[in-house]
Order: structure tokens, then sequence, then C-alpha cells
């Protein structure tokens, strides 16, 4: 700053340079991004116990809910992060490793809440960690578990599924 507390020409221009540096890098770095934007990484023992389902699968096609999933989800008052319940999704799953509740090739629908704007990509792979099933879906919450399948191996998750459910667990299954 100058002797009267203004900002000189070249200090903005140095501000202005740093920003637009800033900027750009943040647009080149690949950065950390999860399957869902809020999901945790961070799978632990007591996750994988409490869960009713957990899988190594690709997403299919997004449909909405039809009436009987809309009364399921109705009875069971789940919470979700925003949104109403037609904001709900059905995900056809397509399992490649059945780690806990089912196996693998089989076919799983998810219930996601896509109020968010989020969603599965269809033909991408992720590891599903499902808390809770609401008739015959399986509930996936917006901020749980769930995340690009990468990222899952990435942040270890991967291995600690086989230390807690069998170290075997991935050489036995039918993929």
């Amino acid at each position: 700053m100058g002797r009267d507390g203004q900002r000189g020409k070249g200090e903005i221009r140095l501000n202005r340079s740093m920003a637009i540096f800033a900027m750009a890098l943040s647009l080149l770095l690949p950065s950390a991004a999860f399957g869902l934007s809020c999901a945790r990484p961070n799978l632990t023992e007591a996750v994988i116990k409490s869960s009713v389902l957990i899988f190594e699968g690709t997403a299919g096609p997004k449909r909405p809910l039809n009436l009987r999933e809309r009364g399921a989800v109705t009875l069971s008052a789940i919470k979700g992060k925003g949104g109403t319940i037609k904001d709900l999704r059905v995900y056809r799953f397509t399992v490649t490793h059945g780690w806990k509740g089912t196996s693998t090739g089989e076919t799983v629908d998810l219930l996601f809440n896509s109020y968010w704007g989020d969603g599965f990509a269809e033909g991408e792979a992720y590891l599903v960690v499902s808390p809770q099933q609401v008739g015959r879906l399986f509930w996936t919450p917006l901020c749980g578990h769930t995340i690009d399948l990468d990222f899952a191996a990435r942040f270890g998750n991967l291995a600690l599924l086989e230390k807690v459910i069998g170290a075997g667990a991935r050489s036995l299954s039918n993929d």
C-alpha cells in the first residue's frame, strides 16, 4: 500500500494475476471427486457391519418410482437431504462383485434422492453401500458411503472390505 493507504497499480495487477493463476490451476489439476458429491470415502468396520448391502457394480438406467415403490418409501420414513418423494429415482445396477447381501451378476435397484442434481453416471463403476432396504429397493443416501470404484480402491475401502468380510472374498467370487 502506498503512503496514502491506497493500493498501487502494481499491487492490483499482481493480485489479479495471482487470482487468474489460481483459478487456472484449479481447472487443470485433477481433484478428488466422488461418485456422489458429498460422499465420504471413509468406510469403517462399523459401517460395513451395519449395512444391508455392499457391492461393486455398474450403473444402468434410472427411472421414477412406481406406485408400489412410492408406498414403500412413504411407510419407511427415510430421511433425505432435501427434496420430496418426487425427487427420488431408481437406478438399476449390475453387480460385478457382491460383498454383502448380493452376488455377482445380479441386478439391484437403488433408491436415490436426485434433488441436488447428483446421480450415477450410466456405465460407470461404483462401490455401493446401502444401509437400508425399502420394499424391493435399497436406499443409497446422498451423503452415504457409495463412491466411484476407482476412488474406493484408492482410499483403501476395498482392502478394508477384504479384511472385514474375508481376505479371499474377491478371489472366491465368480467375477
